[in-house]
């Protein structure tokens, strides 16, 4: 487990690095780096290009939120410790970003993507969890009027005991991966919308999951649907 969770430490260093550099270019940019228990983390923009940095490493952190408006949005976030909470809020006209790394036990990390102008831009999450009894969330949404537009992407990667991960989409041509390594988790996927695709990949015992499609089924049919479920 502290393999993996490694590696994804590494991709997200990357994942940082590029975004830095492309916001450099314009926009702003908020960075917090806090280490210690009972802590609170706040960043809020309004503009375009923006991008925030978090690192956070400590534990009971209960009030952490990022939140961003306006177009071409980009939040990278790392925590590292045990009962942290931390909600992103990404809302304009698009694209938004997010990519997260969380090691510890109990954390509760929530995202939503909301495209409230136009369906021309997608959404993009990506979180790793490692650790027990940890939650995790990504709902995403392109426009708030409907199901047009889409081509949302989210993954979400779960190593450990006790997880509940949970991905909500909303809109056409939408991909969600849900990827968990452990006993007693539970995977959930909701989309509404045409031309979706859903993966859930489940290694271990004790497991539980529920996919759901919709919107689809009116319009003449769902995209695949992939489970694969492993253990002892």
């Amino acid at each position: 487990m502290k393999t993996k969770a490694l590696k994804h430490a590494a991709i997200m260093a990357g994942a940082m690095l590029v975004a830095g550099s492309a916001a450099a270019q314009a926009g702003s940019t908020a960075a917090i780096s806090q280490a210690g228990n009972n802590n609170e983390t706040v960043i809020e923009q309004d503009g375009p290009r923006s991008l925030a940095l978090v690192g956070i490493t400590g534990s009971d952190n209960v009030e952490g939120r990022i939140e961003q408006g306006g177009p071409d949005q980009s939040a990278a976030m790392t925590i590292e410790g045990d009962g942290n909470r931390f909600d992103i809020r990404q809302a304009g006209s698009g694209p938004n970003m997010f990519d997260g790394l969380i090691v510890g036990d109990s954390n509760t990390v929530t995202v939503s993507q909301v495209n409230m102008e136009t369906a021309a831009f997608a959404n993009s999450a990506r979180m790793a969890q490692h650790g027990a009894a940890n939650t995790a969330t990504i709902h995403q949404e392109v426009s708030a009027l409907g199901l047009a537009g889409g081509t949302n992407s989210a993954g979400l990667f779960q190593t450990g005991d006790g997880h509940h991960g949970l991905i909500d989409q909303r809109g056409t041509d939408n991909s969600a991966l849900l990827d968990q390594t452990g006993s007693a988790n539970r995977g959930t996927i909701l989309q509404d919308g045409t031309g979706l695709s859903a993966e859930l990949i489940q290694n271990g015992s004790g497991l539980d999951y529920m996919i759901s499609q919709t919107g689809c089924v009116v319009a003449g049919g769902c995209a695949a649907i992939v489970v694969t479920q492993t253990g002892p």
